[in-house]
C-alpha cells in the first residue's frame, strides 16, 4: 500500500502549525476576557487591584484578591464569588441601616397607653403570628417586619378595640408580605386563617388605616436582617447560626426587648452563640467596628437578652419552639442552655 505524501502522522505535524493554532486560541481568549470585562466592571484587573486591600477575614464566599499584577496576568483576574454582596458599599449600607434603626425605635412601655392590649396578649398575638407564618411558608423577614409594624401601630393608635387585635395582627402580616414575598398569600388565605371572623373588606379597611397612621413608613431594619448581614463575615457553624435565629425569634415575644436597638439585639445574639458554642470569635476590634457596639455594651445586652429568652421559654408559647425543633434547623430548640448564664458573665 502506497503512502500518500500529503498525509502526516500526528506526531510529525509541523511546529509552525501548532504555534499558529495556539496563538489563535490565545487571541480568542484575550478577546473574550476583554469583552466580558467591559460588560462587567467587577471583572477588570483594575478593580481587582484596587479592591485587593478590602479583603474581609473569614469570608466564606469571597475569593482572595491578589496584589501582584504579574500573578493576575498569569492566572487571570480573581473576583468575588457573589458580586451582589456589594462589599464596596458595605460601610455606607451599615451606616444607613443603623441610622434607620435609631430613628424608628418603638418605646418599650407603649403598652401602658393601650387599654385593650397588655404584655401577655401581645405575646399571644406574636406567637400566633409565627404559627401563621409557618403555615403560609413565608420568609422570616416577613414575620419580623410584621411584628415591628404592629408595635409601631399600637404605639401610635391606642384606641384599638379588643375584638380588632387579631385583625390588626393579620393585616400587619399582609402588609409585610407584600414587601418581602415574591408570591404573598392571597386574601382568601388571610380570611380563612382567621376562621372567617373578618371579611376581605375588613382587612382592606384596616390596611388603609394602618398605612395612614404610619404614614406609609413600613420599612425597618430588624434584628434578623442585621444578624444575617453580620454573619456573612463570620465563619460560624450552622448550629450557631440557627440558634442565633431561634434566640431572636424568642425575643420577639417579649415587649421588653424593645428597650434595645435592633442592632444591639443582633450583636447580643452573635455574642451569646459565640460563648455557647465556643466559636472563638474575638469581639474587639473586628465586631466592635462592624456592629458599632462595644464589647462592654454587648455583654450587658447579652445578659438581658438571655434573661428574656429564659422567661419566654418558660411560658406556654409553642410556635417558636416548634418552628426550631425541625430537622432543617438542626433542632436547636431542643438544646440545653443552662451553661449559657455562666458563659455570658465571663
Amino acid at each position: 500500500m502506497r503512502k500518500d505524501p500529503k498525509l502526516k502522522p500526528a506526531n510529525e505535524q509541523s511546529t509552525a502549525e501548532t504555534d499558529k493554532r495556539q496563538d489563535s486560541e490565545s487571541t480568542q481568549e484575550k478577546v473574550s476576557v476583554q469583552v466580558h470585562s467591559k460588560a462587567n466592571p467587577l471583572l477588570s484587573e483594575e478593580f481587582v487591584r484596587k479592591g485587593s486591600s478590602r479583603i474581609i477575614r473569614g469570608k466564606p464566599d469571597l475569593v482572595d484578591l491578589v496584589d501582584s499584577g504579574a500573578k493576575v496576568a498569569k492566572e487571570g483576574p480573581k473576583v468575588r464569588a457573589n458580586p451582589q454582596n456589594v462589599e464596596i458599599y458595605r460601610e455606607r449600607i451599615v451606616e444607613y441601616l443603623l441610622q434607620k434603626d435609631q430613628q424608628k425605635r418603638v418605646a418599650h412601655d407603649y403598652l401602658e397607653s393601650v387599654e385593650s392590649l397588655n404584655e401577655k396578649r401581645r405575646g399571644v398575638l406574636v406567637d400566633w403570628l409565627v404559627n401563621v407564618a409557618v403555615k403560609f411558608k413565608v420568609l422570616d423577614e416577613t414575620v419580623f417586619s410584621a411584628v415591628w409594624i404592629m408595635d409601631r401601630f399600637f404605639a401610635r393608635d391606642c384606641r384599638v378595640q379588643k375584638d380588632q387585635l387579631q385583625l390588626v395582627c393579620i393585616t400587619c402580616l399582609m402588609i409585610s408580605a407584600k414587601m418581602e414575598e415574591v408570591y404573598p398569600p392571597s386574601m382568601a388565605d388571610y380570611v380563612e386563617i382567621c376562621d372567617k371572623a373578618y371579611s376581605p373588606i375588613d382587612l382592606l379597611d384596616m390596611e388603609a388605616h394602618i398605612l395612614s397612621v404610619l404614614q406609609f413608613e413600613i420599612t425597618v431594619t430588624t434584628s434578623l436582617h442585621l444578624f444575617r448581614f453580620f454573619c456573612r463575615d463570620l465563619n460560624i457553624s450552622k448550629k450557631s447560626f440557627f440558634f442565633g435565629e431561634y434566640l431572636l425569634h424568642s425575643l420577639l415575644l417579649d415587649v421588653k426587648s424593645l428597650r434595645f436597638t435592633q442592632n444591639e439585639l443582633a450583636s447580643a445574639a452573635i455574642f451569646l452563640v459565640n460563648k455557647m458554642f465556643k466559636e472563638k470569635i474575638v469581639w474587639a476590634p473586628l465586631l466592635s467596628e462592624a456592629t458599632c457596639v462595644g464589647e462592654k455594651r454587648v455583654k450587658t445586652v447579652a445578659k438581658e437578652a438571655y434573661k428574656i429568652f429564659k422567661k419566654v421559654n418558660a411560658k406556654d408559647w409553642e410556635a417558636v419552639k416548634e418552628k426550631f425543633s425541625r430537622v432543617e434547623v438542626m433542632e436547636v430548640a431542643k438544646f440545653k442552655v443552662e451553661r449559657v448564664s455562666r458563659s455570658a458573665k465571663s
